[in-house]
């Protein structure tokens, strides 16, 4: 009681951020090993040399730069460069007309063409929400098959209710300028997946018992957690 006393009477003020966001990402497509990206900034009046973090995922790797502190601007980064040098070669493009923010800028480097183009291809991102979708698919219907589920019915009701639901959670982590922040994202998401698929099949699935819907239904999602939260180690996001 004392200490409670202490705090009303002399309150402390504290700060807090949550981890930083990457301020840019570069996509590169099969990048050659000894590849490497930096930025050149020109800060007080000096080029400097900033290092990007490579992480690599399958056939895609992706170079971040985290600010860290520093006191960059959006002015100062437009006027700056992304700089690649890989076997011996070196090159520099302007980064003016692919900052669009301060954090979470996104782009794709094309190595053979030479350029620096700003977001992805949508075909980029159809093709890997497709294949989330599907492996989901498959586990889950796997389970649903030994759940006992056999009527037409109730196969169409759980691939539509599926689809809406998966697609939906892989637009909203989709994107590898999310960084760290994509398997929060995602847990979150997978909780109000949970939430509306059990009222969903509450609803609409006759074929069995309620407490086996709900069975069903936190077993596929919990098993559909731990596939997702894998796949976005190791499948590019």
């Amino acid at each position: 009681m004392l200490l409670f006393g202490l705090l009303l009477v002399l309150p402390q003020f504290a700060m807090a951020n949550s981890a930083e966001p990457p301020g840019i990402t570069v996509i590169i497509l099969n990048p050659p090993e000894d590849l490497s990206v930096s930025l050149l900034i020109s800060h007080e009046g000096v080029i400097k040399t900033f290092p990007m973090q490579r992480e690599q995922r399958l056939w895609e790797t992706y170079y971040r730069y985290y600010y860290s502190g520093s006191s960059f601007t959006r002015e100062t980064l437009e006027q700056g460069q992304l700089s690649y040098i890989t076997e011996g070669k070196k090159v520099a493009l302007p980064l003016e007309g692919v900052i669009k923010q301060t954090y979470r800028n996104l782009m794709t480097l094309d190595l053979q063409a030479g350029k620096l183009l700003f977001g992805t291809s949508w075909i980029r991102e159809a093709i890997l929400v497709c294949l989330r979708l599907g492996l989901t698919l498959l586990l889950e219907g796997i389970i649903f098959w030994i759940f006992g589920y056999r009527d037409k019915r109730s196969w169409r009701i759980f691939l539509i209710v599926n689809v809406i639901t998966q697609v939906a959670l892989n637009l909203m982590i989709q994107g590898p300028d999310l960084g760290s922040y994509a398997l929060m994202f995602y847990l979150l998401a997978e909780a109000g997946v949970l939430l509306v698929e059990v009222v969903a099949f509450l609803f609409l699935l006759l074929e069995t018992s309620k407490w086996r819907t709900i069975a069903f239904a936190a077993t596929a999602n919990l098993f559909s957690l731990a596939l997702g939260s894998y796949l976005l180690l190791w499948l590019p996001v």
